[in-house]
């Protein structure tokens, strides 16, 4: 994954990987962005929004080396809906505000 280069656009994201085709994401033109999916990160539960197919079989096909497995998803929130994970506040540069 640390071979994956993101490069920011103004409305999104363009990423580059070593044999890959370049994926533009634009964050106004989600597969479905009105639907929030439940994950977590780093053990903390969170509402994101699926980016589309195409983004899921690109990041899959380089990571897994198959057509599915990964999902890419956004938070599009300006602000974090749950605390960060206490089990994190050691932590250097994570502060209660961190989404």
């Amino acid at each position: 994954m640390v071979k994956i280069q993101p490069k920011a656009l103004p409305n999104g994201l363009v990423f580059s990987a070593p044999g890959m085709p370049d994926l533009e994401l634009d964050f106004r033109h989600l597969e479905s962005p009105s639907k929030d999916v439940r994950t977590s990160v780093w053990g903390v539960a969170i509402d994101v929004m699926l980016c589309g197919s195409r983004f899921d079989k690109w990041f899959s096909q380089f990571i897994l080396k198959e057509d599915s497995g990964l999902k890419l998803v956004y938070y599009p929130y300006p602000g974090p809906v749950r605390a960060t994970n206490p089990r994190l506040r050691h932590m250097p540069y994570i502060k209660q505000a961190d989404s």
